[in-house]
């Protein structure tokens, strides 16, 4: 039960991470905005459950809200980064420039 919750608040943590940071990138979504929020929400949900599950539990084994609050969080830093490293990866043109 507390796993489920975990994971469910890293997801929501994580489409509000892409809300707020989507308009800080300077390029555009590559694949469009929805699948942004698409793409965060996976590996915000996918990250947690490796940090939930194997990272954090390797270090603190016997500290199950250290589980919870490390998952939660790096979940959303993994939702940026995982945005970050397609926009570079992909390198759609800069917003307002045209393409001629």
């Amino acid at each position: 039960m507390i796993a489920a919750i975990t994971l469910g608040l890293a997801g929501l943590l994580g489409l509000i991470v892409v809300w707020i940071v989507e308009g800080m990138f300077k390029r555009q979504a590559p694949f469009g905005e929805a699948l942004d929020y698409l793409i965060g929400l996976i590996s915000a949900v996918g990250i947690a459950a490796i940090d939930y599950y194997l990272a954090i539990p390797a270090f603190f084994p016997n500290t199950r809200w250290m589980w919870v609050v490390g998952a939660i969080s790096e979940g959303a830093i993994g939702a940026w980064l995982v945005l970050w490293v397609i926009r570079l990866a992909v390198r759609p043109p800069f917003r307002g420039e045209e393409n001629t």
